[in-house]
């Protein structure tokens, strides 16, 4: 029996050493960009579902009776300081509830800076996300509750936005066509 100096696969995996070192400096950017934009995008994900609770909270506790707009605006940052969510912005409409407010419109503007993410980001820096949610007063909600919700949203993102309330107005009236918005004045009821 032939004796050799290296059994066979010990002498293959001799040779392969190099090749995997190559391999393995070819593949990992790539596999830590994937993991570290899973990151981002999960955090993302996550301000962008947290500025939604934060805006339907701080209207559910403006709706009912004897709220202000401070208990309003309270009630959505309550619900972005688990995250440590910094520099956000809420609007409250109208300012002053009463008794006779039919409609609390709450906006939640939360910026995507470093300051909310875990580490910088690359694909979301300098962006906002924004939330607006309308509620009507179980009372005081009638058949044209829709088009003022629309017209609430409107004016709220457009608030938060600063100099965008009219590409977010266009962006409004392609998802709710039909109803009226902003300054189209269709008080026809045929």
């Amino acid at each position: 029996m032939p004796k050799h100096r290296y059994p066979p696969r010990a002498h293959y995996a001799v040779r392969r050493r190099g090749a995997t070192i190559v391999e393995f400096a070819l593949t990992a950017p790539i596999l830590l960009m994937l993991v570290f934009a899973g990151i981002e995008f999960s955090r993302a994900n996550m301000l962008l579902h947290t500025a939604a609770i934060s805006a339907t909270e701080g209207a559910r506790k403006g709706i009912v009776s004897g709220a202000t707009a401070k208990d309003v605006k309270e009630a959505a940052f309550a619900e972005l300081q688990p995250l440590g969510i910094r520099s956000a912005r809420v609007i409250v409409k109208p300012d002053e509830i009463n008794p006779e407010t039919d409609m609390i419109t709450v906006g939640v503007c939360v910026p995507l800076t470093t300051d909310n993410f875990y580490m910088t980001p690359k694909f979301f820096l300098g962006e906002d996300v924004i939330k607006v949610v309308s509620i009507t007063r179980e009372a005081k909600s009638g058949k044209d509750a829709k088009a003022k919700a629309a017209a609430a949203t409107k004016s709220v993102a457009a608030d938060l936005a600063g100099g965008l309330g009219d590409a977010i107005g266009d962006v409004l009236d392609d998802l709710l066509p039909g109803l009226p918005l902003g300054g189209d004045d269709d008080d026809d009821d045929d």
